[in-house]
């Protein structure tokens, strides 16, 4: 679709020399890779004429990114868990839909044009700012080498302008200037992100990619269409409510319109008009013949009835403000503002101040009136604690008893009704701010305000009834972020859905609105599956003299008739439009609903609540979201991501440092929970070399004269069952981590795993030659397949270059495996355990002298006394509630028994009976079998010669302590140290 906009000349120096050369190479393979699939069109998803059965499609969506700017790695990070799970299902032979859009309603646009407009004519053009205080150099050489990246956010000592941003992009002044248009930014980051996308090697279709905004005519129809269908469900009202708000932008401020505080809520207070009793102090000269307040809020207006007092903060800043024609509140500035916009001002929106630069000490030992009180008179006083940043900066105090007395069921019930009375009597008001601070991305602090718009009813019972059942049948993961939606829905309400500023979709019914950014992104998963068929492959929509259906002929009836299996709409004239519409309908109902959505953990109190909200509102139940998955945000290198400090990579950035694969790979070994993950610069750099190392193994282990030189035949030696079993397991565990998309769980049993099964197979062989040619094609088939989801370059340029095989490996399936043989996996483990304990005691021999003899003597089965104890604490345990009798119930028993230890019972038996009992806790009732589940005399003596070898003696014995020769020439060692099951014991002899 684009010119590529790659470069692998300039990339920054985090590597030797050698791991240049191996990333370089990677990079090579990667855009190699990349033309085969794009020849070929992999990733174009087709609807199929059968409807899809159970796991025969999957449709994954991820949150349309911003284009403000270029993607980085916490867009990667999140991406990465749809990209790794569309992948792994595309290998299970799923008909696979991963579309990807673009995101530009809004202010956030709009708001950084006006900003360079403003600092053109500010400060010239190109722009001459103010110099800055401190410059932070850059003191390593890497820091050095990304100073061009960071320089704006290495600097500090005023505020960053968004011309030094752009700039930071490697803009020059003339291509900034062109930024000032709003519309310039939607045609300028979204091919940069397409071609990034298209190198980090998403399975994306990108036929089916847009944008948003009425610059797309076809999306702004589907937008339009779906407001009007809410309204006409009344889940669109037209009410006035307290919503916070941008005075600067003069339109509400929702989540994604905030520079800080996503995710703040209103906080309502009472606040109590405590009267200024007369005559007042000579500050107060100007308010001689107004009735004059000191505005004191709270939380629990029940508590006037025991108001002893009201606080102030002594070296608080107060004033006097005109609310209306009589009436003045004392309080903070701040509070005045908010006050302001809740039309408790002569001018909504204007503060107007009689009397400034009061201090908390001004306003100390004034006389007061409160409402209700049992106290007439009472006096305002100090306190240091009093918090001038929340309420008013006034704080009524309130008597303990009276407090206590109110909390009786009856006294809560009137608590409403009292604080009505209080509002209706005119002795309070209403007052609400935001619970923390809210900066706008225009800059302004918000405020809260009572505005008359637009709202979506969440919240409405039998709404959220709805919303509820929906998630109740969602798959979520991890499913801890249960809680986090459940929070949620349980204190959503109203939310303002409509915007005066920015950019987006007119509101149908009310044009001077724009659709909100949070509103016009709950439903266009739906527009994914047919707006390749309207758009051509052009994102912006504006290839309309190529389409079948122009876009005014997409009416209500027309969406009604392709999501909601409408009658079929007036189009009888136009048979063309009428054919595609029939398969936009198809195509719908084939794709739908989403099996699964990726997103931040932050999207749940927003965006991914009002997705539910909105499906069940428009669509059937059969239509509802399966799926979400939520992660934690990304830290590099241990460290937050932040522009401001410098520790940022974009995702070009990151390719071209890395490698696609090795940035991938890294991603995947961030993490998967909701807890933040950490991006390791070392972990991808050594994934170049892992990747590299592997791939040059398998060349070398194919090339003809040493794949001639290892062993043919079927895998019959111990070390060929152990080999090909951990194959087994890591293709089984590893089906189950992609399947519950815990990816680094994935990474580590289907790639870290595996590879160190593969060389324990090495050594157990004694070296290459000795390894089974079947097997070592099994491995090298089988793990190319595994890394397929995360390293999709790399396993394919492997399955093609390397293993000469066809097709594409992304849709070769998912390898076949044989049920694992636990028995011989606990089989393996005791003979490497065992070699360990060997050589550990061998050291120890050879402090005396060099021994040039082993014996091991192995007891497989327990008898005496121990066998009793076995079988005691078999006799006593719970299978079902997994439980022990007491250790006394346990004790009789076993004194009571026909086999009973010489000497001290509990002494001897007691530490035999507390291991066997945590042993059942870890491995299972079958730790109180009397022998293993295998023979370990066979495993030793089939292992002999790797025995030899690891502990580096040519004469090892293996032996029974059954064997009495042996146990008699051997028995003061013996007694010391027994054998017993699973703990061979080993004697080492010096000639």
């Amino acid at each position: 679709m684009f010119n590529s906009l790659y470069s692998f000349g300039e990339m920054a120096d985090t590597h030797t020399g050698s791991n240049f050369e191996k990333r370089d190479a990677l990079l090579n393979m990667e855009h190699e890779v990349r033309k085969w699939w794009d020849e070929s069109n992999v990733f174009n998803a087709e609807a199929q004429d059968q409807a899809p059965k159970e796991g025969e499609k999957f449709f994954g969506t991820f949150p349309f990114p911003y284009m403000n700017g270029h993607l980085h790695l916490g867009h990667a990070f999140s991406l990465s868990k749809l990209e790794f799970a569309a992948a792994y299902h595309r290998m299970k032979g799923a008909n696979v839909l991963l579309p990807f859009a673009f995101h530009c309603t809004g202010m956030p646009i709009k708001a950084s044009a006006d900003k360079l407009k403003t600092e053109i004519e500010n400060f010239g053009y190109p722009p001459v700012f103010p110099s800055r205080e401190t410059v932070n150099e850059p003191k390593t050489k890497e820091e050095k080498l990304k100073g061009k990246k960071s320089k704006v956010a290495s600097k500090t000592g005023r505020e960053v302008y968004q011309w030094e941003i752009m700039r930071s992009y490697g803009l020059s002044d003339a291509e900034i200037a062109e930024f000032q248009e709003p519309v310039h930014w939607l045609h300028f980051f979204p091919p940069f992100a397409v071609e990034d996308l298209k190198a980090f090697g998403l399975g994306a279709d990108w036929r089916r990619s847009f944008i948003t905004t009425e610059e797309n005519p076809f999306f702004d129809k589907f937008v339009r269409w779906q407001m009007r269908k809410l309204k006409s469900l009344e889940k669109i009202v037209e009410d006035e409510r307290y919503t916070i708000y941008s005075p600067l932008d003069g339109q509400p401020c929702a989540d994604h319109d905030r520079a800080s505080g996503e995710g703040v809520k209103t906080q309502e207070y009472t606040l109590i008009k405590l009267e200024v009793v007369p005559p007042f102090p000579f500050k107060f000269a100007r308010l001689e013949g107004k009735k004059v307040y000191l505005a004191a809020a709270t939380l629990r207006p029940e508590t006037v009835y025991g108001l002893t007092n009201a606080w102030v903060k002594p070296d608080g800043k107060y004033g006097a403000f005109e609310i209306n024609e009589s009436d003045v509140f004392i309080l903070t500035e701040r509070a005045a503002r908010n006050l302001a916009f809740q039309k408790m001002s002569p001018v909504p929106g204007e503060v107007t101040c009689l009397v400034n630069e009061l201090t908390g000490q001004d306003l100390t030992g004034l006389r007061l009136q409160s409402p209700f009180s049992v106290n007439k008179d009472i006096y305002c006083l100090p306190m240091l604690s009093v918090r001038t940043d929340k309420g008013t900066g006034i704080v009524p105090s309130d008597s303990p008893d009276d407090f206590m007395a109110l909390q009786d069921s009856k006294a809560k019930a009137a608590k409403k009704n009292l604080n009505n009375k209080l509002v209706e009597n005119k002795q309070a008001v209403i007052y609400s701010e935001p619970e923390e601070k809210v900066m706008s991305r225009s800059g302004d602090e918000c405020v809260v305000a009572l505005t008359k718009q637009w709202y979506l009813k969440y919240g409405e019972s039998d709404w959220l009834k709805a919303a509820k059942d929906c998630l109740k049948n969602m798959n979520l993961y991890p499913d801890k972020t249960r809680g986090g939606f459940e929070r949620t829905l349980d204190w959503l309400e109203g939310w303002a859905c409509s915007r005066s500023f920015g950019l987006g979709t007119h509101m149908p019914w009310a044009e001077e609105f724009l659709v909100d950014s949070l509103s016009d992104s709950t439903i266009y998963m739906a527009y994914y599956t047919v707006c390749h068929l309207l758009q051509n492959g052009d994102i912006f929509g504006k290839a309309t003299s190529s389409s079948l259906i122009k876009p005014e002929q997409l009416t209500d009836d027309v969406w009604e008739y392709i999501f909601r299996s409408g009658s079929e709409p007036e189009l009888s004239d136009d048979i063309a439009a009428l054919s595609l519409v029939k398969k936009m309908r198809r195509e719908f109902q084939y794709w739908y609903p989403v099996d699964l959505r990726v997103s931040g953990k932050d999207l749940i109190q927003n965006h991914l609540t009002f997705c539910i909200y909105n499906h069940t509102a428009i669509f059937p139940k059969e239509h509802w979201p399966r799926g979400f998955r939520c992660n934690g945000h990304i830290m590099l290198n241990s460290k937050k991501m932040s522009k401001s400090t410098g520790n940022f990579k974009t995702l070009k950035e990151a390719i071209e440092e890395f490698s696609a694969d090795a940035t991938r790979f890294s991603l995947a070994d961030a993490g998967d929970g909701m807890d933040d993950a950490n991006f390791a610069f070392d972990t991808a750099n050594a994934a170049i070399l892992r990747l590299a190392k592997e791939r040059v193994w398998m060349e070398e282990a194919l090339a003809a004269s040493q794949w001639s030189s290892f062993r043919v035949g079927p895998p019959l030696t111990f070390a060929d069952r152990v080999f090909a079993n951990e194959i087994n397991f890591a293709v089984i565990t590893t089906e189950k981590n992609y399947s519950g998309y815990m990816f680094r769980e994935a990474l580590k049993t289907g790639f870290y795993d595996l590879q160190a099964a593969r060389n324990e197979y090495r050594d157990s062989c004694g070296g290459s030659s000795g390894m089974n040619r079947d097997l070592l094609w099994r491995f090298m088939d089988v793990q190319t397949r595994l890394i397929t989801p995360i390293c999709p370059h790399y396993a394919e340029y492997v399955w093609r270059k390397v293993l000469k095989k066809q097709g594409f490996v992304i849709k070769a399936g998912w390898p076949e495996a044989e049920n694992p043989d636990l028995t011989l996996q606990e089989a393996n483990k005791y003979l490497h355990d065992s070699i360990t304990d060997f050589r550990k005691h061998l050291n120890q021999a050879s402090k005396k002298g060099k021994p040039t003899t082993g014996l091991i003597f192995v007891k497989e089965e327990y008898d005496g006394w121990k066998k009793e104890c076995l079988n005691i604490l078999k006799d006593k345990f719970d299978s079902q509630n997994r439980k022990f009798a007491p250790d006394q119930e346990i004790l009789e028993a076993l004194q009571q028994s026909a086999v009973r230890p010489e000497g001290n019972i509990q002494k001897l038996c007691m530490p035999f009976l507390k291991l066997k009992k945590n042993d059942v806790m870890t491995l299972g009732i079958q730790a109180l079998d009397l022998r293993l589940p295998f023979s370990e005399i066979q495993v030793l003596q089939e292992n002999l010669e790797l025995i030899k070898r690891q502990i580096g003696l040519q004469r090892v014995e293996i032996l029974s302590a059954t064997d009495v020769d042996a146990a008699i020439e051997y028995a003061s060692f013996l007694k010391k140290d027994p054998p017993s099951p699973g703990y061979p014991t080993s004697i080492f002899t010096i000639s």
